[in-house]
């Protein structure tokens, strides 16, 4: 169950940050956050957080287990953050 969540955390976070790219104007003021795109950074920055714990979590698991599966789990941890 829980790498279902991740699997659809990563898809909803790779869509809303691309969402982000193309929503924001390219000639937008120098600043950190547009004013047109505050939601889109809101949900992409939580949906990172959430995965960014939900990482720690995997690897906390998994580093009981096997050699094999903690370096899957780093592999994968590391492609995510």
């Amino acid at each position: 169950m829980v790498r279902l969540w991740m699997m659809w955390a990563v898809a909803l976070e790779f869509v809303t940050g691309l969402v982000s790219i193309v929503y924001v104007p390219f000639n937008r003021p120098d600043a950190w956050i547009s004013v047109r795109g505050e939601a889109l950074y809101l949900a992409h920055a939580v949906l990172g957080g959430l995965l960014a714990f939900g990482v720690v979590a995997m690897l906390a698991r998994t580093s009981r287990l096997d050699r094999r599966t903690w370096i899957a789990a780093v592999v994968g941890g590391s492609g995510v953050s």
